[in-house]
């Protein structure tokens, strides 16, 4: 027996568009004006859906004219589940970025987000890899090597035309930790106290 597909008002978008719980979205039937001034019925169809920057299916929604774009991960949610709460993530439960299939979605914080990712996905968060990571491994890398040649943050920070904060958190030790084996330099309290002083000067 064919499965029933149940299909939802898209939110903000009741009576235009639908979505179906495993992430279909359909235009409904309207009428348009003709060039005659007559009216003109235009069947309800399904949508082709694109694939963002981030991997993310996304679909261009048109209303009173004005045309956006929304990820369909989070349309499927809303449908089903009501407006989401600020601040929270809808995420992909077995890590699929284009299964939106509703019982594969699920509402949750940025922290649990990433804990997700790493003990459940096996993804790590080190390096580039992490959601707060400004730098490539290669400019780190080539920070660690002037730091360890006497260099401080902000004289590394002019020479390499990277922004000094950046530059500072990488030469204090308190991020990249996974690359400190690989260079000689102190990250005691007393040489991160002394590279504050000379970023100072």
């Amino acid at each position: 027996m064919e499965k029933i597909i149940e299909w939802r008002d898209v939110l903000n978008f009741e009576g235009i568009y639908q979505v179906s719980f495993c992430g279909k979205i359909k235009s409904l039937d309207k009428f348009v004006n003709t060039k005659l001034g007559s009216k003109k019925l235009v069947k309800e169809k399904l949508l082709i859906q694109a694939t963002n920057k981030k991997g993310y299916k996304k679909i261009s929604l048109s209303l009173n004219g004005v045309r956006v774009y929304k990820v369909i991960h989070r349309l499927v949610y809303e449908a089903f589940n009501g407006k989401i709460k600020k601040g929270l993530h809808i995420n992909h439960i077995d890590g699929n970025k284009i299964n939106n299939s509703l019982d594969n979605l699920e509402a949750i914080t940025p922290k649990e987000n990433i804990k997700h990712s790493i003990e459940v996905l096996g993804n790590s968060n080190q390096g580039e890899k992490s959601p707060m990571s400004v730098l490539t491994e290669k400019q780190v890398n080539k920070i660690f090597e002037l730091k360890q040649k006497g260099k401080y943050a902000k004289e590394i920070s002019k020479m390499l035309n990277i922004p000094f904060r950046a530059t500072a958190h990488v030469c204090s030790g308190i991020v990249w930790k996974h690359l400190h084996k690989d260079y000689n330099i102190d990250f005691s309290l007393k040489a991160t106290t002394k590279e504050f002083k000379n970023n100072k000067n």
